[in-house]
């Protein structure tokens, strides 16, 4: 508990209830209370403001969810507990002496009838705004209807468990890795619109127009030319943009080989972060339900990534015990990586989702991925493992993914097609070796 309240000369804690102690000397005129949960610290009406008080766990002693907090003055705010804890009188405690948080410290249950993912992305929101690290690393959590859960600093899940219920998958996925820059839009001068034109179109190292974009993911999008057909099944084709995207480092230097464009139409920037996040360890169980929430379409489950320079490890992702893939609703990737570079993923346990189940009744009418990639460049994925068989569908899928280095593995049931840099796995994956 000195720890937890990080203020030197507290000599005694009380081993029940609520007790006054000694105000330590820096800090005069000042008492400090100490309750067994968040319940009673409410129930005490006698706080005043600049009091410092703190709690053996949220719900109960001794439960993980213990922090030391500061009582203030409401100042009307719309606020949600977790960072604060409403009092009497128009009083809150505010949290303090914070340098890691947990689930339970925000209301976390883990009972799996509560939806914790209220909780756990009040802790996240919290993480990400003082810009501290996620220590969780054990408990069970039940996810609901809470998505788009978003981690901005590294995360530790060592043994946690996650279940997800697909009953409430929407389109929106349930975490997202993302960076604190915006995607940007560049409207440059006719003079360096050229200068970049030239540059692509000449195969250059180096295009001085751009320099003031290094550290970025670029996407180059001409919507008058019309670069290919994807069929689907139905023989219906579907024309897409001509669209490619590189990587600009300093003094414009360009990595990645781009086609030739006469024009564009879009030049989209994505400013990469100048460190590694690091997500490392839980468990996900799945439910197996088709979402309740969409009638069609691609419904999210898992983990988005957007920020370039994220590092996902030692994960397992697989079903509940004793539930089977019902689902009829395609899903995106539980891993799905949307336009950024230099991502990892690495000693994964994942599973492949169920397509063709025997009859046009049970088959899920579109491709259903474990993994996803939509423009990613420099992506290293290692030591991933996923069994099935025959009716399962691919484990990866994607639209435009660079990886340097490779020329392709087809014992994974990968293919490569060198012009346009785009790989394609559509037959289930157990690679031990290292795909760049």
């Amino acid at each position: 508990m000195l720890s937890l309240l990080s203020i030197a000369g507290v000599a005694t804690v009380p081993t029940v209830g609520a007790e006054k102690l000694n105000a330590p000397r820096f800090v005069k005129n000042r008492t400090t209370y100490i309750y067994n949960s968040v319940a009673e610290l409410k129930q005490d009406d006698s706080l005043e403001v600049g009091d410092f008080v703190a709690t053996y766990g949220y719900h109960s002693p001794d439960d993980g969810g213990h922090a030391a907090y500061q009582v203030i003055r409401h100042a009307g705010q719309q606020v949600e507990e977790g960072q604060y804890i409403q009092l009497h009188a128009g009083l809150l405690a505010k949290l303090i002496n914070v340098e890691q948080v947990n689930y339970k410290m925000f209301g976390a249950k883990g009972d799996g009838e509560s939806d914790d993912g209220v909780q756990i992305k009040l802790a996240h929101e919290y993480a990400n705004a003082c810009d501290i690290p996620v220590d969780n690393t054990r408990g069970e959590f039940w996810i609901k209807r809470t998505n788009n859960i978003v981690i901005q600093t590294n995360v530790c899940w060592g043994n946690t468990r996650f279940h997800i219920d697909e009953r409430y998958n929407t389109g929106t996925p349930r975490f997202v890795v993302a960076g604190k820059q915006e995607s940007k839009p560049l409207s440059l001068s006719a003079e360096d619109k050229e200068s970049v034109l030239r540059g692509l179109k000449n195969k250059d190292l180096n295009i001085s127009a751009l320099a003031a974009y290094s550290n970025s993911l670029a996407v180059v999008v001409d919507s008058n030319d019309k670069y290919g057909a994807r069929y689907s099944g139905s023989l219906t084709a579907r024309v897409r943009n001509k669209q490619d995207f590189f990587v600009i480092e300093e003094y414009g230097r360009i990595l990645g080989d781009v086609v030739d464009f006469n024009d564009y139409t879009t030049l989209t920037i994505y400013p990469g972060e100048q460190s590694y996040l690091v997500i490392e360890g839980g468990t996900f169980l799945l439910s197996g339900h088709s979402s309740e929430l969409m009638e069609k379409g691609y419904m999210h489950s898992g983990i988005q990534v957007t920020r370039s320079r994220s590092i996902i490890k030692n994960q397992w992702v697989g079903l509940e015990p004793g539930q089977r893939d019902i689902a009829m609703l395609a899903r995106h990737g539980f891993y799905s990586f949307w336009r950024t570079f230099d991502v990892h993923l690495k000693n994964i346990r994942q599973i492949p989702y169920e397509k063709t189940r025997g009859t046009r009744e049970t088959t899920v009418p579109q491709g259903t991925y474990g993994i996803s990639c939509n423009t990613v460049m420099n992506a290293v994925f290692s030591n991933i493992t996923a069994e099935a068989d025959r009716i399962h569908w691919g484990v990866f899928g994607t639209i435009t993914l660079r990886m340097f280095g490779s020329t392709g593995a087809s014992s994974t049931g990968l293919t490569y097609t060198p012009s346009a840099g785009i790989y394609i796995l559509k037959t289930r994956i157990s690679a031990k070796k290292e795909l760049r």
